[in-house]
């Protein structure tokens, strides 16, 4: 990499978001998304796209569903002539946003929209990815209708929560 070559700056930061964010680390990733892409101009249209997914994906797990949404709305034109994988991500991530917001009709619309892209073979890593994201989202929902008011306490339960976990909550 040479000093100046705002290219090859961009994709390192992008390698190094996708590593944060396999450690675990979405909020770290999303930061250096974000900042490779201040110079996605510099970035060949491909990775471009690819970089605003896996921002999309980080502030997904960190829990950031509007900004996530509002990203998804933003690269729409990008998508347009991306992967057909790359469009099944994106739809994927949308769907997991939906479902963090309990908007669960439109996390099933995106579920649909991924499942067009998707290779008809089911033994595709696609078909993994939406099996995973539909037992999440399956997850967030019955995590949404366990609440329920008992006397003077609201017991609240969170997606990575069990039963035993919930937290009791005075009214």
């Amino acid at each position: 990499m040479v000093a100046g070559d705002r290219a090859g700056i961009s994709l390192a930061l992008v390698e190094a978001g996708r590593l944060e964010l396999e450690m675990g680390r979405p909020r770290d990733a999303a930061a250096l998304f974000d900042r490779a892409l201040q110079h996605g101009e510099a970035l060949p249209p491909e990775q471009k796209c690819r970089a605003e997914v896996n921002r999309m994906q980080a502030l997904s797990a960190a829990g950031a569903f509007e900004e996530a949404l509002r990203l998804r709305e933003a690269i729409g034109p990008d998508l347009a002539g991306a992967t057909p994988r790359l469009r099944l991500l994106a739809a994927i991530e949308q769907a997991r946003c939906y479902a963090g917001t309990a908007d669960f009709a439109a996390a099933a619309r995106a579920i649909a929209m991924a499942r067009a892209l998707a290779p008809a073979d089911d033994d595709a890593f696609e078909a993994i990815d939406i099996a995973d994201a539909e037992a999440e989202i399956a997850s967030r929902r019955e995590s949404t209708t366990a609440l329920r008011p008992s006397s003077r306490r609201l017991w609240r339960v969170t997606p990575r929560m069990t039963s035993r976990g919930a937290k009791s909550l005075r009214g």
